[in-house]
């Protein structure tokens, strides 16, 4: 990841002290997150990529690499329509919430659902 907002930072600032001074944060610790020796609380990441003129979920699409193989149809029941239109529609409000809906959403999927198709098998 640090790579990454290295490359986010350098595009809107190439000189390092623009960015923390904007940013309040020191220079030792952007060198830090540049090259991977330590990741920022989400509120500094937060500012580290709106400061670059991003938002913490175009941000974190970016990083996600591009789906392999085959896609899966999902059918939603009528019953479960509503919340998975709420559901989606703070996902796609951005910011803190859905940040913390999408990795919940993730960590279910990946504790649960994928668990049990292994089962299954």
């Amino acid at each position: 990841m640090g790579d990454k907002l290295k490359a986010l930072r350098v595009a809107q600032f190439p000189r390092k002290s623009e960015f923390a001074k904007k940013t309040k944060i020191q220079h030792g610790a952007i060198d830090d997150v540049e090259n991977g020796d330590i990741f920022l609380r989400i509120d500094r990441l937060k500012t580290w990529v709106e400061t670059c003129g991003s938002t913490l979920p175009r941000f974190f699409a970016e990083l996600e690499p591009e789906p392999q193989g085959p896609t899966v149809e999902v059918t939603i029941k009528k019953a479960h329509k509503k919340d998975h239109e709420r559901l989606e529609d703070l996902l796609n409000e951005g910011g803190n919430a859905a940040f913390l809906a999408r990795e919940s959403v993730t960590t279910f999927h990946s504790d649960h659902v994928v668990r049990k198709r292994r089962r299954d098998k």
